[in-house]
């Protein structure tokens, strides 16, 4: 398992979301997924771009407005920062967005679990 520190909510023209901080570990993890999906369910399809950072997303955009307003209002919540996100778990998901209604939802293709701890479901 390792650890990402996660930085205060950020706005941008699509989500709110909080970005973790690079490391070699988070690195080390993008890399290996990618070329086991590139040697295995990608055989014959280029990956799409990787991941730009370790990130949580608070909320998502379906309309046009404005990012600063957004911005203003997650700063005017005063939240807690939040703890280190601890990785114990890599689960690999299949995504189905609704891009008219603003939702994402994930269906777990496959778990693999660090350092044999056990797994939550």
């Amino acid at each position: 398992p390792f650890s990402v520190e996660l930085g205060e909510p950020e706005a941008d023209d699509y989500s709110l979301g909080v970005r973790g901080t690079n490391t070699s570990s988070w690195a080390k993890l993008t890399a290996a997924v990618r070329d086991a999906a590139a040697d295995t369910i990608n055989k014959s399809q280029p990956l799409p771009n990787a991941p730009f950072s370790p990130h949580l997303t608070l909320g998502y955009a379906v309309a046009e407005g404005s990012t600063e307003l957004i911005q203003q209002a997650s700063d005017q919540l005063g939240a807690p920062a939040l703890p280190p996100l601890t990785i114990n778990d890599v689960h690999l998901i299949a995504v189905h967005q609704d891009a008219n209604r603003g939702t994402f939802t994930w269906e777990t293709t496959s778990r693999f679990t660090f350092s044999g701890q056990p797994s939550a479901k």
